[in-house]
C-alpha cells in the first residue's frame, strides 16, 4: 500500500505577484511596428532586439523612457526574436 501526501503550498501559477520589471509586447506576432509597455523600469534605457542564430540586430537608446514606445525594427524575417530592455539599474526581456 502507497499513501501519497500533496502539499499544495509549494504549488505556483497565475497567482505569482511579479514585483520586478515587466515588459509587455503587442502586437505580437507583429508587422514593421510593435509597442512595448514596461512597468518599473524607466528611465535612460536600450532596446535591443535579439536573434537567438546571429545576436543582436537592432538597438535604440531611449532616453528619458517613461514605460511606453513605438519601435519600427524594418523588415524582420519570420522567426523568434527576443526583445531586451536595459537601464542603468534594471533588466527585462520578452519573447516577439
Amino acid at each position: 500500500e502507497i499513501t501519497v501526501v500533496f502539499d499544495f503550498s509549494y504549488c505556483f501559477g497565475i497567482e505569482e505577484i511579479l514585483t520586478g520589471p515587466q515588459l509587455i509586447i503587442f502586437p505580437n506576432p507583429t508587422g514593421r511596428r510593435f509597442r512595448i509597455k514596461a512597468q518599473n523600469i524607466t528611465g535612460d534605457v536600450t532596446l535591443e532586439i535579439i536573434s537567438p542564430v546571429i545576436g543582436t540586430i537592432y538597438r535604440r537608446e531611449l532616453n528619458s523612457f517613461t514605460g511606453e514606445a513605438e519601435i519600427d525594427q524594418g523588415d524582420l524575417a519570420n522567426g523568434i526574436y527576443i526583445v531586451s530592455l536595459r537601464s542603468a539599474n534594471d533588466k527585462v526581456s520578452g519573447k516577439l
